[in-house]
Order: structure tokens, then sequence, then C-alpha cells
């Protein structure tokens, strides 16, 4: 349940709307009961995913979707259970991100977990290592994420495996799609290669003197070049 702001001896959240021109902050709303982190939004729509977690724990035991705030008038569009199955279950999350797709895509239990919001429902799983993050195509449309030693390309609304490139390489593994999605960059210790993101045909291999991964986070790209 979300609130507007006003004094009470209740636990709650509170939600603040930042202004970096104005360098200003306003209260738009409060979470009553359990706690809500403010994990990811999408620029398009203003839907923001929320990890919901027990007061004074630091696991989730369920997501929501919080529309209107940018309009200082928010309200929980969607909320769901991580483990419709096992009744008290929760786990960390560690990988979150709400997409322009309707679609929350999500690390937890050793899963990486697509959610379609606008059902409330699971629509796709694969295995996943918590050091491996996915990359996320700009617009959202595709999911690049390690499977054992390749690398799998996902559709993000449907999670049908388009296809996938082997990648051979020791350690955690650092993915990143290029601005314009055509490319993907991987990197682990101190090698990089880039592969058109289509084909999966390698189109640079690089080998550094010093580590470039960052314990699986997503890799930076500065243009298309």
């Amino acid at each position: 349940q979300v609130r507007s702001p006003q004094r009470d001896d209740s636990p709650f959240t509170k939600i603040y709307m930042v202004d970096g021109k104005r360098r200003s902050s306003d209260m738009v709303g409060e979470f009553e009961e359990d706690a809500v982190w403010l994990a990811s939004a999408d620029p398009v729509s203003g839907d923001v995913l929320g990890i919901v977690m027990k007061r004074g724990e630091d696991k989730a035991s369920s997501l929501c979707i919080i529309s209107g705030i940018a309009t200082k008038q928010p309200q929980v569009r969607a909320h769901w259970r991580l483990f419709p199955d096992a009744a008290g279950k929760s786990d960390h999350v560690r990988f979150r991100k709400v997409l322009g797709n309707q679609v929350a895509v999500v690390m937890t239990d050793n899963q990486l977990r697509g959610f379609d919001y606008g059902t409330s429902e699971e629509i796709w799983s694969y295995p996943a290592k918590a050091f491996n993050e996915p990359a996320i195509s700009p617009g959202g449309r595709y999911v690049a994420c390690m499977l054992d030693n390749q690398c799998a390309i996902v559709e993000s609304k449907t999670g049908t495996q388009l296809g996938s490139i082997p990648v051979d390489m020791p350690g955690s593994v650092t993915l990143g799609f290029s601005p314009d999605g055509l490319r993907l960059a991987v990197c682990s210790g101190t090698q990089l290669r880039i592969f058109d993101a289509k084909t999966g045909q390698e189109q640079l291999f690089h080998e550094a003197n010093v580590n470039l991964g960052s314990m699986g986070k997503p890799i930076m790209w500065l243009d298309d070049q």
C-alpha cells in the first residue's frame, strides 16, 4: 500500500523524487509495513522496480512495480512473490532491472529470471552465477547471460534463446552491448573480445597486461566505436 506523506507512528518507507538540476528533493509517498528498496527505473515509462523485504531483513520476499512517482502520485502497479510455491522463502536480489517492455529481470536463488509485470508472472529463467551479471541491450529487447562456457542471447519478452557465443575464458566474465546493440563485448581477466551479436563472429581480440574485468559487472562502452 502506498499512502500520501503524513505523520504516523507506524513503520514506513519514504519515497523521494530528486531533481538534480534544482538540487532539491520532494517526498512523494510512503510505504506502510514492509520495507521497499527502489532498485531500477525505466526512463520512458517511469515505472520503478521495488524490492520488498520484511523490516530488519536484507533478503527479498517479493517484487513490485511502482508508477506515478514523477507526477507525485505513486501507486503500486504490480506486486508478486519471488517464490510463490515456498511460503516464507526469501533471497538476495543480486541483479535487478526494469525494462521498457514491461519485463523485470532479476538474479536470485542462482537463477536469472524474467517477470512480465503486466501479468505478475515469471515468464523465463536460466541458471546463473552471482558473479556473472547479465547485459541488457539498449531498449531492453535482448539479454546476454553466461551459461557454462557460452554466452546466450535471450529475447527478454519471451525468454527464447536466439543464439549463443562460445566463451572459453577463465574466472568471472563481464558483458556489455554496444550502444547500437549490434556488438557484444566479453571480458575476463586480461582478455577482451568483441563479437557480432547477431552472427556470433569474433571481431576483435585484445590481451592486456592488467586485469580488465570487474567481478562480472557490465562493460561500459564510450560510443559506437
